[in-house]
């Protein structure tokens, strides 16, 4: 289901540090552009149906989970937020 803005936030960060301590992998299904780059070290867009690849992107950032993330996200894809 759905959550508030903080509890998304809360649950994002501590995804990342799960995945920051005990180095797994982790497959992050999202409808959220800015989200997907936020946790991720690489983002694979698909188009509607029937579903193709239309962008992979690693994310470098991603690696350190740190506040500043959210905002290097709108430099690295600007766009990304409309409907693909």
């Amino acid at each position: 289901g759905a959550l508030d803005e903080l509890t998304r936030m809360e649950m994002n960060d501590l995804l990342l540090r799960i995945r920051h301590e005990t180095k797994a992998s982790v497959l992050f299904v999202t409808h959220s552009i800015s989200e997907a780059i936020y946790l991720s070290d690489k983002v694979v867009v698909f188009s509607k149906r029937p579903a193709r690849v239309v962008k992979e992107m690693a994310i470098p950032l991603a690696a350190k989970p740190d506040d500043c993330a959210p905002y290097f996200a709108v430099v690295l894809v600007p766009g990304w937020e409309r409907r693909i």
